[in-house]
């Protein structure tokens, strides 16, 4: 047991121990550099080097990133990183087409207004009478052309007018027993008329001509609703990816402490039991603390790198990111305090409630439809019409000798009216339920400001909580660090120490991040952020 126990000591010194606590400090910095070829930040607010494809190939699969499509970095910060994701990122300008679409919809309702011309040209050739009854003089023969442009021009109070102009030319011909033909002579015909029509019951009003172009600013209105709800929460979702990436930047130097610290630790603990004082147990402990340091360090760079690389995707950006941040600077600052008529800003600015209030609007629109479907359909029109005949075009229109005039009114039964009760039933039945969706989301609105009110306050406790837990393990290790210098405590006592000190360090830049992303949970739902 003895010669195993002195093996992996002399194992152990040969991989990471020299003998002087100088040369321990240099065989750290290898084994972080074993780690991660990229060189370590010097301090907290320093960018951690990249590192090129070949150096993070596998030494057996080859594996590494993809690289991004755009070369070189881009230094983001607190007062750019914003202005980047809202003008770059890809869900934003999909949703200022849905704008784009929604005003066109609006546009269309407009159209539906626009006059309409037509026109049309016809020839007409016939022949009466068979070949047996020419002898008694009964075929006659006749030919026509005939043309009318008219022009409709619809009102939004459902009425709408209409004008035609017709021209035309006849010809008749006669044919005798003897098989001599008579020709009359041709005429040229010319007119015009003005009609109105306007329903009185149903679908009358410019209420009711108006309701598609009423849903149509509705929907236009909910879809800038809808992309100032995905600035907010996009920005939020920056925020906390920025805030996470440099806390993760910084968990990266207190890892790298840590696994200093562990090397450091041993390394005495092989001087001890090089001396007989420790077991091998304790050396079996002290290696594996060093591993569970490095597989943190590997974890907390990955953690970082994919960060950076949700923030890339974020802002729309596909290339490197380097974060400009003092972490511990932006994280001591934990924000202005929140108004008093909070819950009346979530009310106003929650993007849910006014999704279901359009939809509400919305329906009772198509209620006014429907019962407008229950009503007779009854309609008045008039008419007034110019005709004139002659044997000249020019004459013809010239002498409208002809008048006409004209009233009528229409009524018919409504049909599908038992059909047209039900959909109004079933409208109905859907407002009411429009109306407790609207009920039950406020009160789940309320219900989450409540818990990320009393989230928040947590947090904050537990940012004093890590604090003083920071200063009371500050306090040992100084203690410690005196005992050592007059013999009471070992060097291990103090690396003891000092390792509960970076791990309190760690617990409040974790406490002090997750302050900071429950208090932006309250700015999103209250719209202030």
């Amino acid at each position: 047991m003895s010669g195993r126990c002195a093996g992996l000591a002399l194992l152990l010194i040969g991989l990471a121990v020299p003998a002087a606590a100088d040369e321990g400090t240099a065989v750290a910095g290898d084994a972080i550099d074993l780690l991660a070829p990229g060189v370590a930040p010097t301090n907290a607010t320093d960018e951690i080097s990249t590192t090129s494809p070949q150096q993070n190939d596998h030494p057996v699969y080859h594996l590494r990133p993809e690289p991004f499509v755009e070369v070189g970095s881009l230094e983001v910060n607190l007062d750019n990183v914003l202005e980047l994701a809202v003008a770059g990122n890809l869900g934003l300008m999909q949703q200022e087409y849905t704008i784009e679409k929604s005003h066109f919809a609006v546009d269309k309702t407009y159209y539906a207004f626009d006059p309409t011309v037509s026109g049309s040209l016809t020839y007409r050739k016939s022949t009466q009478g068979s070949a047996s009854a020419t002898a008694g003089g009964g075929v006659s023969s006749s030919q026509s052309l005939s043309n009318r442009v008219s022009l409709a021009i619809p009102r939004d109070y459902g009425d709408s007018f209409q004008l035609s102009f017709d021209t035309s030319r006849a010809s008749y011909g006669i044919t005798g027993g003897t098989g001599e033909e008579f020709d009359i002579p041709t005429t040229y015909g010319a007119g015009f008329n003005l009609s109105y029509s306007r329903p009185l019951a149903r679908s009358a009003g410019r209420y009711y001509s108006l309701i598609p172009r009423y849903i149509a600013s509705n929907n236009l209105l909910l879809s800038y609703d809808r992309l100032d709800n995905e600035i907010r929460r996009l920005k939020k979702e920056v925020l906390d990816t920025f805030f996470a990436a440099a806390a993760a930047r910084e968990a990266i130097a207190v890892r790298e402490a840590s696994l200093d610290v562990a090397l450091q630790q041993l390394e005495r603990t092989v001087e001890r039991y090089k001396v007989g004082v420790a077991i091998r147990a304790d050396l079996l402990q002290a290696e594996n603390s060093v591993l569970t340091q490095r597989s943190q360090l590997l974890e907390a760079r990955r953690t970082y790198d994919d960060l950076r690389d949700t923030l890339a995707t974020q802002l729309g950006l596909p290339r490197e990111l380097t974060l400009a941040v003092d972490t511990e600077a932006v994280l001591l600052d934990l924000g202005a305090q929140l108004p008093n008529d909070l819950w009346q800003l979530v009310q106003d600015n929650s993007y849910d409630l006014k999704t279901l209030n359009t939809q509400l609007a919305n329906l009772r629109l198509q209620r006014e439809q429907q019962v407008q479907q229950l009503k007779p359909d009854v309609s008045l029109g008039l008419n007034y019409g110019r005709s004139g005949e002659d044997d000249t075009l020019g004459s013809a229109l010239g002498g409208y000798e002809n008048e006409s005039y004209g009233l009528q009114i229409n009524w018919s039964a409504t049909p599908g009216e038992r059909s047209a009760r039900v959909d109004l039933a079933q409208t109905q039945l859907d407002l009411a339920s429009l109306d407790l969706a609207i009920r039950d989301t406020a009160l789940q609105l309320q219900t989450a400001l409540r818990q990320q009110q009393r989230n928040l306050s947590s947090k904050y406790k537990q940012i004093e909580l890590a604090q003083s837990n920071l200063e009371v393990v500050t306090e040992t290790h100084s203690i410690q660090v005196e005992r050592n210098k007059v013999g009471l405590a070992t060097t291990l006592d103090v690396i003891e120490a000092q390792e509960s000190v970076l791990a309190a360090e760690l617990a409040l830049l974790n406490a002090r991040l997750a302050f900071h992303q429950a208090y932006r949970e309250i700015l999103l739902l209250a719209g202030l952020i």
